[in-house]
């Protein structure tokens, strides 16, 4: 190769410069576009990027100094401007190699080289007659063969001219120096098929996998299946690569997160095609997802099949496989079966249920919560979560002291935050230091499981993280899935099939047996599920699958078409060991659930009539649909020991009014509008004539709600 100039003279920077622009046009005083980007502030608004046009010599001056203020000069290689849709013809073709040694051969003798070190260098081919449109893939598998930068493929891209300074240290500036190729004395312009002939278009090749897990299987079977499941879930959810929203990245990761399963770059670039590339705006061309595969695969950062399963059989049997793979045996062929002795039953002692929640959640089991949307699972569960942390009784049930481990899809984690705030204060206690907490609501892509039918599971990377987790904590852990459609993925009417359902709820089991684990898997029926009566899906499945379900739900409704009460019944649909029916009628009580004694109504009620007279013998009683004053609330509180919400006082307050213990006037001439004791008339004068109060029944079910 020819260096122009020799190294001992390095100051003709123009010369350089021109020399440049003359092996890529033919005339060293040909006007071309450039740009001006700040070496080490190109992101500093007091020095902006300043796009110019002409030649070398009239710009020079400008060029010099814009240089002295930190300034790169670059030029756009093709003709026409300075955006993409503005480029006309296609000059050159070219790599940029950063960090790494160049080549020693080369498939086809380059025009010239432009570089600042012996790792830091351009490389071009002069092209005569390439069509823009075939510049890009030619740019990808140049970059593909030689390992370079593939973001470099634009038609207008930008490179820094020879001749110029490069000062991303300023302290240590470089001259960007020429070099004249091989290709440039023996061929001039290359045509396109020239360059391109004994360059393959660009192929990932399955090749022994750098930094692999041990034991991994290159595409087994499970792992490819798995990874194909989490390409279609990023498609469901609109994840793809979108121009302008960071499409290069995330296409990078869905490329790692591929060999992460185990996939080979061969696999992870076919299965990329087949389910990802076709829903990106706009889809990468094959060659353009080939080379992103491949940058994928340089730059990760796991160990190669890091989250794989190896091999499924062996690690899940039939729960990821029902499929019997031995050859069939004949008659002759089978052992006999053995049977034990109902008389050796007997003679062992019976083992006691073990009950997380005493009579009411058993330990070890999968749990299914089920109930429509605002009967407060979620709410529920995080209650009886944190209780069991402490040990602590729920409706007066005893529990066993275990890890609360919570995973959230449904509620934010200031919603979270919020009700245990609400929750300790209600109940009173420190709760917390035993609970363990995930935000999963940003994560909606990560799931344990994905379901196509009873006999093809395939489990997903946060099974095993989770599991790894559920393992290094010691003791029992009480887990909650919040909600189960987000923690399993049904494919097709896997949902309502029965085998695929009950395949599902068994892998949950399984997870509870292999992490010494209670399950509970929040569940929201269907309108038809609600209508039958037993809260469960679109089949029966979800109501035949799980060996333990519970329900909430609100009561139903009488002729006059209003609930019986306004609280929640809380009903054991469904039990392992125990008997099953309604528990617990539960109201709302400052932030969570609770079963609300006869002696309790009785108390707030007589409470509220008490203080509701007190308010309109003040000549403030108090109004329908008003905030009730804090002083009323206050003097609840003291007459009967709890201290209620606004929404339960007004409440209290109708019923009072139904029993007669109360009755309502509504604003007339001198007369206040509000509660006032049974009888009350108004006088003439204005004033209000009481009478004397009837009996209040305690057995009524009074309504405690939520406040809105």
């Amino acid at each position: 190769m020819n260096l122009l100039p020799p190294a001992d003279i390095v100051k003709s920077d123009i010369e350089l410069a021109c020399k440049h622009i003359e092996l890529l046009t033919g005339d060293p005083n040909s006007p071309c576009h450039w740009r001006l980007l700040h070496d080490s502030r190109k992101n500093d608004p007091e020095y902006p990027a300043r796009n110019r046009f002409g030649t070398v010599t009239d710009l020079w001056p400008e060029f010099e100094q814009a240089q002295s203020d930190g300034y790169g000069v670059f030029v756009v290689v093709n003709a026409g401007g300075h955006s993409d849709t503005e480029i006309e013809s296609i000059r050159a073709v070219f790599i940029d190699g950063d960090d790494k040694p160049m080549p020693s051969t080369w498939h086809c003798m380059p025009s010239f080289f432009v570089q600042r070190s012996a790792t830091r260098w351009h490389v071009y081919w002069v092209m005569h007659g390439m069509r823009v449109d075939d510049f890009k893939p030619a740019q990808l598998r140049l970059a593909a063969h030689y390992g370079t930068d593939t973001a470099v493929c634009n038609p207008s891209r930008v490179m820094r001219l020879a001749g110029t300074l490069h000062l991303k240290v300023s302290s240590n500036p470089q001259l960007m120096q020429l070099e004249i190729g091989g290709g440039w004395d023996l061929m001039g312009p290359y045509e396109t098929r020239e360059v391109l002939t004994d360059l393959a278009t660009v192929a990932v090749k399955l090749a022994e996998p750098r930094g692999a897990a041990p034991g991994v299987t290159v595409d087994h079977p499970d792992n490819v299946r798995r990874y194909a499941v989490y390409l279609q879930g990023l498609v469901a959810q609109g994840k793809v690569a979108i121009e302008g929203q960071k499409g290069d990245n995330h296409t990078l990761q869905v490329g790692m997160k591929g060999m992460d399963l185990g996939c080979s770059t061969e696999k992870v670039h076919a299965l990329m095609l087949t389910h990802f590339n076709t829903h990106c705006v706009p889809p990468w061309d094959a060659d353009e997802l080939a080379v992103k595969v491949i940058n994928a695969a340089n730059s990760r950062k796991n160990a190669f099949g890091s989250d794989a399963v190896n091999p499924s059989a062996e690690e899940f049997g039939n729960i990821v496989k029902n499929a019997n793979t031995q050859p069939a045996a004949t008659g002759e062929d089978l052992p006999l079966l053995e049977f034990e002795s109902g008389d050796r039953l007997l003679d062992e002692e019976p083992e006691p249920i073990e009950w997380l929640i005493d009579g009411l959640v058993e330990k070890g089991e999968a749990v299914m919560l089920s109930g429509p949307g605002g009967v407060h699972k979620s709410r529920t569960a995080m209650h009886w979560g944190l209780a069991i942390s402490e040990g602590e009784p729920i409706y007066g049930r005893k529990t066993e002291r275990a890890a609360f481990v919570y995973l959230s899809y449904e509620d934010v984690r200031k919603k979270v935050k919020n009700r245990m705030h609400l929750m300790t204060k209600r109940l009173g206690g420190t709760w917390g230091s035993n609970m363990r907490y995930r935000d999963m609501t940003d994560r909606s892509q990560e799931f344990l499981l994905g379901v196509t039918s009873a006999a093809d599971l395939s489990p997903q990377p946060l099974y095993f993280q989770l599991r790894k987790y559920l393992q290094g904590i010691a003791g029992h852990k009480f887990v909650v899935l919040d909600s189960t459609y987000n923690v399993v993925k049904f494919s097709g009417n896997a949902k309502i099939d029965d085998g695929a359902v009950n395949e599902a709820v068994k892998f949950l089991r399984r997870l509870g047996r292999e992490t010494n684990s209670t399950v509970m898997f929040l569940w929201h029926p269907s309108y038809s599920g609600q209508s039958r009566g037993d809260n469960s899906g679109w089949s029966t499945a979800w109501n035949d699958a799980p060996r333990a379900k519970l329900s909430l739900s609100r009561p139903p409704k009488g002729k006059d078409g209003k609930h019986a009460h306004n609280g929640f019944d809380l009903t054991v649909e469904k039990a392992s060991d125990g008997p099953t029916g309604s528990v617990h009628t539960l109201y709302w009580a400052d932030g969570v659930l609770l079963p609300v004694s006869g002696s309790k109504i009785t108390n707030l009620m007589e409470a509220c009539v008490k203080v509701a007279t007190l308010a309109a013998d003040k000549g403030v009683p108090i109004v329908r649909r008003r905030a009730v004053a804090g002083w009323v609330i206050d003097a609840i509180e003291a007459e009967c020991g709890d201290r209620p919400v606004e929404r339960q006082i007004l409440e209290m307050l109708e019923d009072a009014n139904q029993w007669k213990r109360l009755c309502y006037i509504k604003a007339k001439s001198k007369t206040k509008a509000g509660f006032y004791p049974f009888g009350a008339k108004e006088l003439p004068s204005g004033e209000i004539m009481n009478a004397p109060e009837t009996e209040f029944d305690p057995e009524r079910n009074y309504r405690i709600s939520e406040p809105e």
